[in-house]
């Protein structure tokens, strides 16, 4: 009986140790008797464990029943205690961390066989900024390249870039003119270094609050000091603007060619010299400028006519 007993009980621990996590590979169990058992070899065959690293001892002789005491003694006085121990680290989060490895890798793989793709272009302007807004397929860097030429082949062409890989991007572009048109590409390039730019985008920046280009006016224009190769001319405006002159050796002058002179202060009162004149010839010019608002002003064609030698 004792023995039956014995054997019933090694089994319901065995059956509980075959349910525990796999990550459990080595274990003692213990139950203090009179008597020893051995099960080193058919543990081990259970776990798998060729080296022989597990080590089962059952150690008792008395018959543990229904009338076994709360505190593990018997009706005889004998107490029974069963143990597990491992003689390993055990790592039960090792099976999660594989997976959780597994699965972030099969993601990256498949981010790297997309091509990389920009949409969602937005821009967002002011007076002297503007906000570039898009997003990607996959995670990427991104830049804006931008000027006022269209081109976009200057000197004067800037580059802002974040360098950080995220799925949206902002950049937000400072130091504008107000109500100036400019030319952008967008790009991004991935972790694996593939590139995308857009076409070319063209956006205007805002104009200053509260401007009245009917408030903007040319009081006075002319010139003076006309001599064999050069003239001055002078001009009055309402507000502060530039100052631009357009010169022509006939009658309507092209304002939509670049002026023969300028000047980019902004001044009520405009001075400026026409030099490399043909002596003894009749120009035609206008005079013109831009005030802080971006609102501009052109004079009626005037004539002037150099001295002979």
């Amino acid at each position: 009986m004792k023995i039956k007993n014995n054997i019933f009980a090694v089994s319901l621990v065995l059956v509980f140790l075959v349910a525990l996590p796999i990550e459990t590979k080595a274990f003692s169990l213990n139950l203090r008797g009179n008597s020893e058992v051995k099960l080193n070899n058919s543990i081990n065959s259970i776990l798998g464990d060729s080296k022989g690293n597990s080590n089962v001892e059952i150690k008792t002789s008395h018959n543990i029943s229904k009338d076994t005491e709360k505190d593990g003694r018997d009706e005889r006085g004998n107490r029974s205690e069963i143990s597990v121990q491992s003689k390993n680290d055990v790592d039960v989060n090792s099976n999660r961390r594989f997976w959780g490895w597994l699965m972030g890798f099969i993601k990256r793989d498949e981010n790297a066989q997309k091509p990389l793709k920009i949409t969602g272009e937005h821009i967002l302007t002011a007076t002297s900024t503007a906000t570039i807004i898009w997003k990607t397929n996959v995670e990427a860097s991104g830049y804006v390249k931008f000027n006022a030429d269209k081109n976009l082949v200057a000197s004067s062409t800037k580059v802002t870039e974040n360098t950080s890989l995220d799925l949206g991007h902002k950049i937000t572009l400072t130091g504008l003119s107000p109500n100036t048109t400019y030319y952008l590409i967008i790009g991004s390039t991935d972790g694996n270094d593939n590139n995308k730019e857009t076409k070319i985008i063209h956006f205007k920046t805002k104009k200053l609050p509260n401007s009245d280009s009917s408030l903007l006016k040319i009081l006075f224009s002319g010139s003076f000091k006309i001599e064999t190769t050069s003239a001055n001319v002078i001009w009055i405006t309402s507000k502060p603007t530039t100052a631009k002159i357009w010169l022509s050796s006939a009658s309507y002058v092209n304002t939509s060619l670049a002026p023969v002179v300028s000047s980019t202060e902004l001044s009520y009162f405009h001075n400026l010299v026409i030099a490399d004149l043909a002596t003894s010839t009749k120009y035609f010019y206008i005079v013109g400028g831009t005030d802080i608002s971006g609102n501009v002003i052109l004079a009626s064609e005037n004539s002037l006519e150099t001295e002979a030698i």
